[in-house]
């Protein structure tokens, strides 16, 4: 995995490059309900829930990245699961941070 470039509520953002074309893609990385930490999260009850929540949020996140394709949004490339942790691969855009323009 490349440089770090970002993080948001359920994972982390990395530069990373695709081994067979030397092409440069982002990865989101979303760990999995069982790196939660048990100390904070003691629930049984809670630890489910909260694992019901994560494995809906990334079903949902992955249907909608498979149907969007627009030249104005990063383009979903595929997904895996690697080390018990959901990989996203995403077409990586340069150029800093994104501000809303005023139209």
């Amino acid at each position: 995995m490349g440089d770090f470039i970002g993080s948001g509520n359920f994972g982390q953002v990395y530069r990373a490059m695709e081994v067979d074309s030397g092409k440069i893609i982002a990865v989101k990385v979303i760990p999995s309900t069982n790196s939660l930490n048990k100390d904070l999260v003691t629930s049984f009850e809670v630890r489910i829930s909260i694992g019901l929540f994560f494995l809906n949020y990334q079903k949902v996140e992955l249907h909608i990245l498979q149907k969007l394709k627009h030249k104005h949004i990063v383009q979903y490339l595929g997904h895996e699961t690697l080390d018990n942790k959901l990989h996203i691969y995403l077409e990586y855009m340069s150029g800093g941070k994104f501000y809303i323009l005023p139209s």
